[in-house]
């Protein structure tokens, strides 16, 4: 009965050291993305930020959820194995599974690792893509973006009137001025 007692006292403790490298792996991954968070290019994101996080809620929602009930259908095996086998030699068949468990286990997290620098790196490039497509870095190549006084962009001389005040956007810093004359492009 004592070896019983053991096998229970060690699925326990294999069981309490997968959910806490879980809840440490999930917990360096959202320190992770904080940190990326505050990045300057991030705070024009939030949108989208907001979304990958409800989505990595979700998958951590749904992972934790297999897990427990992956340890559960565990524990039943386990438990039914240990009926079975009283009769063989215990700690023989303790040793296995024991060492089964241990490699699911670092399965597991090597899976979750994957998956989590997936998401990371494809947060990484759509941050990329968006620092590329930003209005700021075409200002930093010399174009203005010119709005009137409404802060209606201006993309065509019949939207001010000679006298006008406009405002110009440039890569550093904004202009004031008053429109002088108009050149029509002829068609």
């Amino acid at each position: 009965m004592k070896s019983r007692e053991e096998f229970q006292r060690h699925l326990r403790e294999l069981e309490h050291k997968i959910s806490q490298r879980t809840r440490y792996l999930l917990l360096e991954y959202r320190h992770h993305l904080k940190e990326l968070t505050t990045h300057i290019g991030f705070r024009r994101l939030e949108d989208l930020l907001r979304r990958h996080r409800q989505q990595t809620d979700e998958l951590t929602s749904r992972l934790g959820v297999a897990l427990e009930g992956r340890i559960e259908r565990l524990r039943h095996r386990y438990t039914i194995a240990g009926t079975r086998i009283a009769s063989f030699d215990l700690r023989a068949r303790i040793r296995t599974f024991s060492l089964r468990l241990i490699q699911r286990s670092t399965e597991l997290g090597t899976r979750m690792e994957r998956f989590m620098v997936g998401k990371i790196q494809r947060l990484e490039r759509l941050q990329l893509q968006l620092e590329e497509r930003s209005p700021l870095r075409v200002l930093q190549r010399g174009y203005a973006i010119c709005t009137d006084a409404a802060g209606n962009v201006v993309n065509a001389t019949e939207q001010v009137a000679i006298g006008a005040e406009i405002n110009v956007q440039l890569a550093r810093g904004r202009l004031g001025a008053e429109v002088l004359r108009k050149e029509i492009p002829r068609e």
